[in-house]
């Protein structure tokens, strides 16, 4: 059956982090025997980076059929452009997504997000993994990267008013259509290229559809208290695009 779904791993120095997750990632998916295509797309980490990456990608491509061959770009875009460089390969597949390459998501919750994703009850939507839900589902995170959460979700609930209670989650599953049409408006990669995705898909039609999650912080974050300040000063920026467009 040919995928129906591009999986894209954004990666950046994640030579340390990827295997720990890609292999489980790969046997859940196969499990599962979803129409899944598990593509990892290196975000200009350098040459001998990228070297490292190709090897744990090209040891399990024999095993698992599903997982294509590592996209690299030459430069570093952000996690926004490592995730629509490799959406970019899609070529038949009626969805795209990603989900990050450190494991918080666990190969487990993104076979069954993508299962979701894939059901014909939600045709046209965009399936949203959030770190909310109540007591059903566990949720793990040191206090900078709680702290840090909670400010982020404030702004973006004050400034957007966005239908999604966590935009910042790393799993999301578009359809392809939906993210083409909304391509030429997308302009940021980093920090808040998810709220702009979204907002972006709201103006388009596209329903969606919150999905709640575990989720376990990884060792590794790249999340400090300063960044709340970054993002802060990203998403006014983006407010102001917006509704000035």
């Amino acid at each position: 059956m040919p995928p129906r779904l591009l999986l894209v791993i954004p990666c950046f120095h994640e030579s340390g982090r990827l295997p720990g997750f890609l292999p489980g990632l790969c046997a859940a998916l196969a499990e599962s025997a979803l129409p899944v295509a598990v593509q990892v797309c290196d975000d200009g980490s350098g040459p001998e980076e990228q070297a490292r990456l190709r090897a744990i990608v090209d040891a399990l491509r024999p095993s698992f059929p599903l997982l294509r061959p590592l996209a690299s770009q030459q430069e570093n875009r952000g996690k926004g452009g490592a995730v629509y460089g490799g959406w970019a390969l899609a070529t038949t597949e009626e969805l795209v997504g990603f989900v990050d390459a450190d494991g918080a998501v666990s190969p487990t919750e993104t076979t069954r997000v993508a299962a979701v994703a894939l059901d014909p009850a939600q045709a046209g939507a965009a399936t949203i993994a959030v770190r909310v839900g109540g007591s059903e589902h566990h949720i793990q995170r040191t206090p900078v990267r709680l702290i840090t959460g909670l400010g982020f979700r404030m702004i973006v609930r004050l400034l957007f008013g966005l239908p999604v209670p966590d935009t910042q989650c790393g799993c999301k599953i578009v359809p392809t259509a939906a993210w083409r049409a909304v391509q030429p408006h997308l302009q940021e990669n980093r920090f808040c290229f998810d709220v702009e995705l979204l907002c972006h898909l709201l103006r388009h039609g596209t329903r969606l559809h919150p999905v709640s999650i575990d989720w376990v912080e990884s060792p590794g974050s790249r999340i400090r208290p300063g960044t709340v300040a970054e993002m802060f000063i990203s998403l006014v920026r983006l407010r102001r695009r917006l509704w000035s467009a």
